[in-house]
């Protein structure tokens, strides 16, 4: 596989983890809006939340660290 397509199918995976943030962000608020709210499941969403959001951090530094490499030629 070339690197551009793999560097396209990494951006597509961060976007599909960006989805699943603001999904559990979400679920994690309507659960909370509840009258009888289940922490537990407000706490597993925002533990999904946080962790896929470190995982899009991590990714995007991966490729802006990459462009930076490109783009000063280094």
């Amino acid at each position: 596989m070339t690197a551009p397509m793999e560097r396209i199918q990494a951006l597509d995976s961060i976007e599909k983890d960006i989805i699943t943030c603001l999904q559990s962000a979400g679920q994690a608020l309507m659960e909370l809006s509840k009258e009888k709210s289940s922490l537990k499941q407000a706490e597993g969403q925002t533990h999904t939340f946080l962790k896929t959001l470190s995982h899009v951090e991590s990714k995007l530094t991966e490729q802006i660290n990459y462009l930076t490499q490109v783009s000063t030629g280094k």
